[in-house]
């Protein structure tokens, strides 16, 4: 279903939040968590080498785990809970409440498993130092209440928050990383980068919430939808950290570092095609608990186009272009790491569209078990290929491995809102964006064919201007409803401000 630019209008206007400056807000918080890498890694990869940041990646990967034992499924949750209760102060403190008393409690239980595993796991006692450094952010990401925020919609909080402690923590980084010994530093930058700013969330949270002893706790209720949305994270986790996990124990650190290279760029890319469900998670929750069906509608159909009319150039631009990527963002060692970043590029498109049905209707609807399931298929699916590819292929094996993942996630997902909303999920409309962008990379590569530019910077700024400005022209000549409603907006603006 196509809606014009005034019923769009009114249905977000009925909101007290904005969507579009929510999403501008979120778009312009994951494009921060794109350019800053851009800044520093270039740098971190040339002074830590593959080795070095294998190390960073394998121990990442192993507290990646405790962090999410010990959020639980409170991240996703939180979210939910919290944006169906935002209205009533009372009841959203102590719900607020019973999560961090939840919270409190599991990671305590973290803190003494890790405790316990650094003494008794080679591995990891040989890095004790790095480990306890990067479990910094159990405590952070556990107590930092950044569900709460996302509820609330504070999306301008968030990114201002964030994108000051990026700036510190790259400062800070240029000056004190200055040689492949101090991965250590690094990792506790990166720390600062990404969960040092939840700090002041616990200070911030007493605008939004009373902090005072209300009785009559009710944790019971919270437990299924949080072990439930757990089990799925676990599943999620297992398929997107166990590659690392497995590479570190089958490979070494040099794989490991060429896989965390690719990962970590498909897993910015994916963010910033994912934006828009992101902030739609409690405004979804919102519109279903006030059963507004037109705003559900509405939502899932930008969604969709959205995350494809992004994820399609994106997908495209860095498969066709993997070698000149690695080489530009990492340096010439990451060479190798070409035939991972393929098929991670691949996963960018297929994981926005996951995003949009398990974030912006599962999730919404509470269909946590459906959720779970996908999860689980992924799970089983990416393990089976791990063990199978891993060993002969390294970082190659386990990105082709994500990528057969990515895909049977994403079936299981569609099958499963198709039962929730049979009428509402028009996937055939993905076509629109694939046969435009499928011209536009094919005019391109011609064109570079005949185009020889030596310059690795400018090769990579000709092909990318050439090929996203034919793709969104032919998308504005056929009319696509986002591009037109975005030109109709965009010339009552300039009318308005005349």
């Amino acid at each position: 279903m196509i809606y014009g630019v005034q019923e769009i209008g009114r249905i977000i206007l009925k909101k007290e939040k904005s969507i579009a400056k929510n999403t501008i807000m979120n778009m312009f918080l994951t494009a921060s968590q794109f350019i800053f890498p851009l800044i520093s890694f270039p740098y971190i990869s040339r002074v830590l080498g593959a080795v070095g940041n294998g190390k960073v990646a394998f121990a990442t990967s192993v507290i990646s785990y405790f962090v999410m034992f010990a959020s639980l499924g409170i991240p996703t949750y939180g979210i939910r809970l919290c944006a169906k209760c935002r209205d009533d102060k009372e009841k959203l403190s102590k719900s607020v409440h019973e999560l961090l008393i939840i919270n409190a409690v599991t990671t305590v239980i973290a803190y003494i498993v890790l405790s316990i595993l650094l003494h008794i796991v080679p591995q990891f006692k040989a890095e004790k130092t790095l480990f306890m450094v990067m479990s910094l952010s159990i405590f952070l990401n556990a107590l930092g209440m950044e569900w709460l925020y996302k509820a609330i919609e504070e999306y301008s909080y968030i990114t201002i928050r964030s994108v000051l402690s990026k700036v510190l923590a790259i400062l800070l980084m240029f000056l004190f990383v200055r040689s492949s010994n101090d991965y250590i530093i690094y990792a506790l930058l990166s720390i600062l980068s990404s969960t040092g700013s939840y700090v002041l969330n616990i200070f911030g949270a007493r605008r939004i919430i009373e902090f005072k002893y209300y009785g009559n706790y009710n944790i019971k209720q919270h437990l299924k939808p949080i072990f439930t949305l757990f089990a799925a994270s676990v599943a999620i986790s297992i398929y997107a950290n166990m590659d690392a996990v497995m590479i570190g124990f089958m490979h070494g650190d040099y794989q490991n570092g060429l896989y965390s290279v690719s990962v970590r760029i498909k897993q910015i890319l994916l963010s910033i095609t994912a934006s828009l469900t992101t902030v739609l998670i409690p405004r979804m929750s919102y519109c279903i608990e006030k059963n507004d069906k037109v705003s559900i509608r509405m939502f899932i159909d930008k969604g969709l186009r959205f995350s494809a009319i992004l994820a399609f150039p994106v997908a495209f631009f860095c498969a066709f272009n993997a070698k000149d990527c690695m080489v530009f963002i990492a340096g010439e060692e990451y060479a190798d790491a070409q035939y991972a970043f393929f098929f991670q590029s691949i996963c960018v498109l297929i994981g926005s569209f996951s995003s949009v049905f398990s974030n912006q209707i599962l999730i919404p609807y509470g269909k946590d078990t459906d959720n779970f399931k996908s999860m689980c298929v992924g799970t089983a699916v990416n393990l089976l290929l791990n063990v199978i590819w891993i060993k002969p292929f390294g970082a190659a094996g386990a990105a082709a491995a994500t990528l057969v993942t990515e895909c049977a996630v994403c079936g299981c997902l569609y099958r499963n809102c198709k039962k929730i909303l049979f009428n509402e999920i028009k996937f055939k409309v993905l076509l629109q964006y694939a046969v435009p962008c499928s011209m536009a990379f094919f005019l391109m590569t011609m064109t570079t064919i005949f185009v020889k530019i030596g310059n690795l910077f400018l090769r990579l700024l000709f092909k990318g201007c050439l090929s996203f400005s034919l793709y969104f022209l032919i998308l504005f000549l056929v009319k696509e409803p986002l591009m037109k409603e975005v030109y109709q907006k965009s010339l009552q603006y300039i009318k308005k401000n005349q």
